[in-house]
């Protein structure tokens, strides 16, 4: 699978999201495509994050690294919507992968916002 252009990323829409997926789920292990991939979860997260928070979250690991696409969606959910973002961590079952990804939510919070960084890390 080749790399999605930035024209593809840039005017990504929820239809569209469906048949990126299945060109994914075509290639293969996540391991050797997520550098496809992380653009893709990245630019999804600004159209619809907890769709793509949701995905990310229940996708077969062969398909994507639960972590590793939380994260993702995470950096940029949490410029949009810090709360919800927040709320989306905090409701991971897995206590690794809450985290792996909170710690993503903490950094980026505290570059922009050390009170909610702080408020959060507490919860």
């Amino acid at each position: 699978m080749s790399e999605l252009t930035p024209q593809v990323l840039d005017g990504l829409t929820d239809q569209m999201v469906p048949g990126i997926l299945e060109l994914f789920q075509a290639a293969g292990d996540s391991d050797y495509t997520w550098h496809k991939e992380e653009p893709f979860f990245r630019a999804w997260a600004r159209v619809n994050p907890a769709a793509a928070f949701a995905y990310v979250t229940t996708a077969p690991k062969e398909l994507v690294s639960n972590a590793r696409g939380q994260s993702a969606v995470t950096a940029e959910w949490i410029k949009s919507d810090p709360r919800a973002a927040q709320d989306a961590v905090l409701a991971l079952t897995n206590q690794g992968v809450r985290y792996y990804t909170g710690f993503t939510a903490v950094s980026l919070l505290a570059n922009t916002d050390l009170d909610a960084a702080m408020e959060f890390s507490a919860r």
